[in-house]
């Protein structure tokens, strides 16, 4: 069975790249906290640090990119790449002397 593709919307992929990662990480805060309000896996809540939450975040966006990929939306999941890669640029100059510490 062929895939068939479409063009998708550059614009639609770059505002979901850009909202995803915010949303992961807020996630990921209100996981952590809620871990250390219940006292679930106190040592688990104190090694992540922002760096982590982040990260997750960024990693947050292979779900719609996987979504649209399998959907054949091609400038799509290209509008995803754009401030994906944007965030991880910042995110490594960001944090880029917490590597080696």
């Amino acid at each position: 069975m062929k895939r068939r593709y479409s063009s998708g919307n550059l614009w639609k992929g770059v505002a979901i790249g850009s909202i995803v990662p915010v949303i992961g990480a807020i996630l990921g805060w209100a996981l952590i906290d809620f871990m250390a309000e219940w006292n679930w896996g106190r040592a688990a809540t104190d090694t992540f640090s922002p760096r982590t939450i982040s990260l997750i975040g960024l990693i947050f966006n292979l779900i719609p990119f996987h979504f649209f990929m399998n959907r054949g939306e091609i400038n799509t999941v290209r509008g995803i790449l754009f401030p994906t890669m944007i965030f991880a640029l910042a995110w490594f100059f960001y944090f880029r002397t917490t590597f080696f510490s």
